[in-house]
């Protein structure tokens, strides 16, 4: 039949929202009361302690509508993967998709339309009824605009009175008026009609979600689907559509700063209806979006469940007093502030994630009982210095762990404050009653608990991460109120209630917000900034003023920071007597320190600089402009990071752990339920991290699958201060579980080299479950010598991807990011620098350099063939695409240097080595090795030397002597030769090198390697 697609959120939006939202809900309702008919309220990113609007408005619904009305709420965990480059809080093209996707499959057609408009049938029919018989195509109607004064007339629970009226003022105040827009749309403002097959929306993949930046998204469906249905068709000889207007307060979408998306690539630029790049993934395919019912009514579930965990109150009320002489009394019932609190809780998520920490064990039981029945997924996480009061160990439904993790993990953080003393539940007078030392310890405790939540929040929201909600439970009228009213931006909630809660409170120093939100506005970025980058980038930029000779330890600081330094040396004095000659010459200074080494520059393609949160890819290389992504820096902040651009922090090993976090919270969904497996050489941090969020991590040694005997692999809760709990150590041959996702942080997929990548994979493919995450990372070798190793740029970017996908079943769940700009290379250092805690994103290593990268798979098809046949087709693969140009990955032997462009050049002097490399193993079979020396120049009329080798093993297979005589301008290089022909010498490293008597310099700019047969 038909499904109606309509989308809003719980604020403050426009003039008069509710009564607009209403009329329209109930009209359109009453258009499609038969049948499948449905309408699809997308609620999105409402705060979680709010209801959804339909909710809040329910009461004004009819019971037409409220049996019609399918609500699907999308929170803001899920808006926060789509939006790091809006600054709206609602995305129209996701929510749009999100209805979509989860519509009435036996719906023929799709109505996509908003909130406030009022559909009038120009006869007695409706909607439903004539849509049966409309031949297949994309329809419109023009929009008649009813001013405020004529809908607020309206009776919003007189649906077909709204219609008449509409009809009336329409006809009768001269309102009628047809505005036709460009030629491809019909009518202006095509969004509020769209009436489209379900079939062909399906088919061109849903509304376009890079549309991120608000309009033009109806205009672009349009273009889209004239491909394939042709051009609109009028129906308004059939209906008339009015539209409730609201310009009397504006709002962000329509203010004269609001932004839109680039009408030039979405619409004029419009060649095809089909969005591949997001078929798969389009209406958040992979995540489950909570539906919720309006049978019961708002509210009725908090009162069903505050039934079931506590007794009713007798004939007489509770008794508190708040006055003078009961401060301090800390009472209450535990039954009276449970359901305040449970009403609180009632609007978030059901995989939520509540840490609690308290005294008294009545309410935290209560709580527990009433979140169990709300159907929450997640363990309420209890700090285990609360574990023994709480009585939590024994409790199923609790986790225990350390402080610090708890917080990092929560969504919702509770703090109780009671004595232990009321836990019996008898009434006291509610007048002071001294509490003990012991009292007083716990209480401290609490507060103390409730301090660290602060600060850590803190560092999040400076980090861009989402405010999260604290709770205080009981410190009104106490000691602690004021210690509340320091940490929690609250509302004076009634006394009665016992809550005070909110987001954590500003607490940073007056007078530099403004600074701070113009520095991010010359970012272009929707990171706050941070005061201490402000004193860290005044110190830095001091030193490019002052020191013509940029200290080497304090250049990859400087390049860290690069986009805060370029915006603060661009706007802000940072010392007196700063004026234009001196502020070019900071920003020359800066160029300087950003430029990379020539050796670099010449042998590596780079891209422009990065807009500060330009990317944002879940697999490839690391990127300086990844400190500028909000939920990037959140999973970043969970290793140490203090501030936005930190340089102490701002490394490789952080990025990486903090990208792998991004991408599985981005890809796994109902994380509480998933099995995640670890695979690693080290003690690893990460384990602790996935445990905290994840169901199960199980740990597994990779030696354990790469041959060492007898693994010394540290038990999970030994790999970090914290322990991680909820992990196991396990072996895999004894382990039959099905994982969700199976990552290897920090090369150990590559522990054996590309090659043995085959191995590693081999033995896990079979361990993950169809649709699971496989996550690798490791290091790029970006110049080549270590290309057997680590995977060069193009095996990352190209052939790792490929045959994975043809190979194992594995595809990569993006089109990846392996770019680099010359921002990023500045930030190459070596090995010292990366110990003195120096912010380098690459190392300098043996000749190349190594850049952080990190891949997502998802599997998709089950690989034929046992382990072992896995292991030798995806082995074979690798190592074929490892043949063909060799002249990147081999070494430069005392008689050798690489030029700028990468060129391996000879020079005069004393014998010895030119080239040796690249130590590919390589399978029995007939090779042929070809390259040519040119741009000979022979010392004096003598004839020079050289010796062109391939070596299998420790052994030299083939050899030719080769003479350069003067005069002669190049000569080839060719070899053929056998590997395997013994069993010793199969697999075996193969190196080809070429040796010189230093009589000549020449150069090298080819050698190719090929397989002639097997």
């Amino acid at each position: 039949m038909i499904s109606v697609i309509v989308y809003g959120r719980n604020d403050v939006r426009g003039y008069g929202m509710s009564k607009r939202v209403a009329i329209g809900l109930n009209t359109l309702a009453e258009q499609i009361d038969e049948g499948s008919g449905e309408v699809l309220f997308v609620d999105y990113n409402t705060d979680d302690h709010l209801p959804t609007l339909p909710e809040l408005i329910a009461d004004t619904l009819t019971e037409t509508t409220r049996n019609r009305l399918r609500i699907l709420r999308v929170r803001h965990r899920t808006h926060r993967v789509h939006a790091e480059t809006s600054p709206l809080a609602v995305l129209e093209p996701v929510a749009r998709n999100v209805a979509l996707r989860r519509s009435n499959p036996n719906s023929r057609w799709i109505l996509s339309t908003n909130t406030d408009v009022v559909l009038v049938s120009k006869s007695r029919e409706r909607l439903i009824d004539i849509v049966d018989a409309l031949p297949p195509g994309q329809y419109g109607l023009p929009r008649f605009e009813l001013p405020e004064r004529a809908w607020e007339s309206f009776d919003r629970l007189s649906p077909r009175d709204c219609t008449e009226k509409a009809r009336r003022w329409g006809r009768e105040a001269r309102l009628d008026e047809m505005v036709f827009g460009a030629p491809d749309v019909l009518f202006d403002n095509p969004g509020d009609f769209q009436l489209v097959p379900r079939a062909d929306l399906y088919a061109i993949d849903g509304f376009d979600e890079r549309m991120v930046l608000g309009w033009h998204v109806d205009h672009n469906l349009v273009r889209r689907l004239e491909h394939r249905l042709g051009a609109v068709r009028d129906l308004s000889e059939r209906f008339a559509l009015y539209h409730c207007g609201h310009s009397r307060s504006a709002t962000q979408t329509h203010s004269a700063d609001r932004t839109e998306n680039d009408i030039g690539r979405f619409v004029d630029g419009i060649d095809k209806a089909e969005l591949p790049g997001q078929r798969h993934r389009w209406g958040c395919a992979d995540t489950a979006v909570e539906e919720i019912s309006l049978a019961k009514g708002p509210g009725g579930g908090v009162l069903d469940i505050a039934r079931t965990v506590m007794s009713p109150l007798r004939a007489a009320p509770l008794s508190a007093r708040y006055a003078p002489g009961a401060f301090d009394a800390f009472w209450y019932d535990a039954g009276h502030v449970a359901t305040h609190l449970l009403d609180l809780v009632s609007t978030y998520s059901r995989q939520a994630v509540i840490v609690y920490a308290g005294v008294r064990r009545d309410l935290f039981t209560m709580v527990l009982s009433g979140l169990a029945r709300f159907g929450f997924m997640y363990r309420v996480l209890v700090p285990d210095v609360f574990a023994a009061r709480l009585a939590a160990f024994d409790r199923p439904e609790v986790q225990v762990g350390p402080r610090h993790s708890t917080l990092e993990a929560a969504d919702l953080i509770i703090a109780e404050f009671g004595l232990a003393r009321d836990e019996t539940g008898s009434v006291r007078d509610a007048t002071t009653v001294e509490p003990t030392e012991e009292e007083i310890a716990a209480l401290d405790g609490v507060a103390q608990f409730l301090s660290e939540a602060a600060i850590l929040e803190r560092r999040r929201l400076g980090l861009g991460a989402a405010a999260r909600t604290l709770v205080a439970v009981n410190a009104v009228h106490t000691r602690y109120e004021a210690l509340v009213g320091q940490t929690i931006a609250a509302q004076l909630s009634p006394f009665t209630t016992r809550l005070r809660y909110g987001p954590v409170r500003d607490g940073r120093p007056t007078g530099w917000a403004e600074l701070a939100t113009e520095l991010a506005e010359q970012l272009g970025s929707s990171i706050p900034v941070g005061f201490g980058d402000i004193a860290r980038g005044r110190d830095l930029l001091r030193h490019l003023l002052t020191d013509a000779t940029i200290d080497p330890t304090r250049r990859l600081d400087i390049a860290a920071a690069a986009p805060l330094l370029r915006a603060m040396a661009a706007t802000h004095g940072f010392r007196d007597g700063y004026d234009a000659a001196a502020q070019a010459e900071v920003a020359a200074r800066l160029d300087a320190c950003l430029q990379p080494d020539p050796d670099l520059a010449g042998r590596l393609d780079l891209v422009p600089a990065r807009m500060p949160a330009g990317r944002g890819a879940l697999s490839g290389l690391a990127a300086n402009s990844d400190w500028a992504r909000p939920g990037w820096l959140a999973c970043a902040a969970r290793f140490g990071v203090t501030d936005v651009q930190a340089a102490s922090v701002r490394n490789g090993w952080i990025w990486e752990r903090a990208q792998l976090l991004w991408g599985l919270e981005r890809l796994i969904d109902a994380p509480a339920s998933r099995h995640v497996l670890v695979v690693c050489e080290h003690p690893e941090r990460l384990v602790s991290m996935l445990s905290a969020a994840y169901g199960r991590v199980s740990v597994l040694d990779i030696r354990t699958i790469t041959g060492d005997a007898e693994p010394t692999l540290c038990k999970p809760w030994d790999f970090d201060p914290q322990p991680a709990y909820g992990s196991k150590t396990v072996a895999l041959a004894d382990d039959g579980a099905q994982y969700d996702a199976i990552v290897l942080p920090h090369a150990a997929a590559f522990r054996c080299g590309c090659v043995g990548l085959g191995a590693v994979l081999g033995s896990l493919r079979g361990r993950l479950a169809e649709g699971g995450i496989l996550a690798l990372a490791a290091e790029v070798a970006l110049l080549g010598p270590w290309r057997m190793n680590r995977p060069d740029r193009s095996l990352a970017a190209d052939g790792l991807p490929d045959i994975l996908n043809r190979s194992a079943g594995l595809e990569l769940v993006d089109d990846g990011d392996f770019e680099l700009s010359a921002d990023d290379v500045a930030r190459i250092g070596s090995a010292d620098d990366l110990a003195a805690g120096r912010p380098v994103l690459g190392t300098r290593h043996d000749g190349d350099a190594l850049w952080p990268c990190v891949w997502f798979f998802r599997a998709t098809d089950r690989p034929a063939g046992e382990t072992a046949t896995i292991t030798r087709t995806l082995a074979d693969a690798i190592r074929n695409a490892l043949l063909g140009e060799q002249l990147p990955g081999l070494r430069v032997g005392v008689s050798g240097r690489r030029d700028a462009s990468g060129t391996i050049v000879a020079r005069n002097g004393p014998p010895g080595h030119v080239f040796y490399g690249p130590y590919l193993p390589l399978a029995r079979g007939t090779y042929s090795v070809d390259g040519e020396v040119s741009g000979i120049v022979v010392t004096g009329s003598t004839t020079a030397r050289l010796k062109f080798e391939a070596v299998v093993g420790n052994g030299v297979v083939k050899k030719a002597a080769i003479n350069l005589k003067p005069g002669r301008a190049s000569r080839p290089l060719s070899l053929r030769f056998e590997v395997g022909s013994a069993e010793a010498n199969a697999l075996a490293p193969t190196e080809v090198r070429l040796w010189t008597d230093g009589a000549a310099s020449f150069h090298v700019s080819t050698i190719r390697l090929s397989r002639l047969s097997a």
